[in-house]
């Protein structure tokens, strides 16, 4: 049986899906994690950075994402160790993950 249209549509199909899903992930905008920065104490997020031991965040601000739930919201995190260098991280207290990301340095620094 001959099949119709080009071998390659299927290949296609998951080259542009898989696009679309990093596209999503990577190119990020500030509205997805929308302002002000937070600097109240937050223990969820203390935690989740010592058990992954992350020891730069002396100093830190944090934005919930926009569409996270109350139950199980994620954060992007900043900090810095010396108030100079800032570095970013996606913190999940639900699952107890930290991940270092540079996607977001486009949002202003918080002070």
């Amino acid at each position: 049986m001959k099949r119709s249209g080009s071998p390659y549509a299927g290949l296609l199909a998951t080259i542009l899906l898989a696009v679309g899903i990093v596209g999503w992930v990577v190119f990020s905008s500030t509205e997805e994690y929308p302002g002000p920065w937070m600097s109240s104490p937050n223990p969820s997020i203390v935690e989740v950075l010592a058990q992954n031991n992350i020891q730069d965040c002396g100093e830190f601000y944090y934005r919930k994402r926009r569409d996270s739930s109350n139950t199980f919201p994620d954060y992007l995190v900043r900090c810095a160790a010396d108030g100079v260098t800032w570095n970013d991280y996606l913190v999940f207290p639900g699952t107890d993950t930290a991940l270092e990301t540079e996607d977001y340095g486009e949002i202003s620094i918080p002070r």
